[in-house]
């Protein structure tokens, strides 16, 4: 037995029951993470209430299986779906063709990619121009500094924005 399709229904009535069961469900959902919230008082959500429950494996297990697997078939759906409704309206009488829905949802995903990195980036030079403000940072990169001069090419190749420190303190 299949997954219902609501176009075959053909009842508003049983429509909206169905819509009020999947809300319920959801809201069980929702007061179930609040009760493991309010007792399980550690940061990580899903990775701590597993840690407490079945021990630091399935835990580890569990938060590899959401970064390799759960994510990127959420930004995929997301996309896809996204693409789907972008590309409909410019095919009205017929389907969409395939490829440009996949290079739509392509396009889609390396803009967030790139979203994602030059977000990183912001934050990085962010967090060093206010960290330099500080009287604490300005000892820290004053050692940062004196251990550049020791080692002149310490940055170089690690990573592409970490040049930035052999920039501002190797002249």
């Amino acid at each position: 037995m299949g997954c219902v399709n609501m176009q075959e229904v053909h009842s508003v009535g049983l429509s909206l029951i169905i819509w009020l069961l999947c809300g319920l469900f959801s809201m069980v959902g929702a007061y179930c993470y609040t009760e493991l919230g309010t007792l399980i008082v550690r940061s990580g959500a899903d990775y701590a209430y597993i840690y407490e429950a079945f021990g630091p494996f399935l835990a580890f297990l569990r938060l590899w299986i959401e970064s390799l697997v759960i994510r990127p078939c959420i930004i995929a759906i997301v996309a896809l779906t996204f693409a789907n409704y972008v590309i409909e309206p410019l095919f009205p009488t017929c389907e969409q063709p395939d490829s440009a829905v996949r290079l739509l949802a392509a396009i889609c995903i390396s803009r967030f990619l790139l979203y994602a990195t030059v977000t990183c980036e912001i934050k990085l030079f962010q967090n060093y121009f206010s960290l330099r403000q500080h009287p604490s940072g300005i000892i820290l990169f004053q050692r940062v500094e004196t251990c550049l001069k020791l080692f002149p090419n310490f940055f170089t190749g690690l990573l592409p924005f970490m040049n930035i420190f052999q920039h501002v303190y190797c002249r």
